[in-house]
């Protein structure tokens, strides 16, 4: 069966929240004593425990399903190595950027003495070499712009192959 990538990122961040509300619901096994805890199963009735539990259980099934196939999604578009590249073209950027405030901040010291014989000391970067980081800095930028652009293009469009369960569950759950 399939579901659009979108939906289907939606339906997770519905699932997640649905998560978070039931583990509230229910006493905690892991950081109060077992007699306590059964205590309060009992008084919000036991039938009632094990069901949402047992609903509990089911979402955080459903919520690895989906991330499953999401990954499955993205290995097969090519959305992780873009991923990737944007990282590393990120980083690339910083570098070059740092490099530059450093360079524009050592530029801007005429004289770390004070002393006029010693005026005109500069280690800046030249006009060519400026103009240089410019084209480098919009170049990379426009890369990053376009693979990010390429990966909302395959969300947007694309539908993600989801089991029949699971497209079951999320349907009961009115978030598809």
């Amino acid at each position: 069966m399939k579901i659009k990538v979108k939906t289907l990122r939606r339906a997770e961040t519905e699932l997640l929240s649905e998560i978070q509300l039931l583990s509230g619901r229910l006493p905690s096994f892991s950081t109060e004593p077992l007699a306590k805890s059964l205590n309060e199963a009992r008084s919000i009735g036991l039938e009632s425990y094990k069901n949402k539990l047992s609903v509990l259980q089911d979402c955080i099934t459903a919520k690895y399903d989906i991330r499953n196939s999401i990954s499955k999604f993205n290995q097969a578009n090519g959305i992780n190595d873009r991923t990737l590249k944007i990282a590393v073209l990120t980083e690339q950027l910083d570098l070059i950027e740092k490099s530059h405030t450093r360079i524009n901040d050592a530029s801007a010291n005429r004289s770390y003495y004070g002393d006029r014989d010693i005026e005109g000391y500069n280690i800046g970067c030249s006009q060519s070499d400026l103009d240089q980081y410019r084209v480098e800095v919009r170049k990379i930028k426009k890369e990053i712009q376009g693979l990010k652009d390429s990966c909302n293009g395959i969300n947007a469009s694309n539908d993600v192959e989801i089991t029949t369960e699971l497209h079951k569950f999320l349907t009961d759950l009115s978030m598809i």
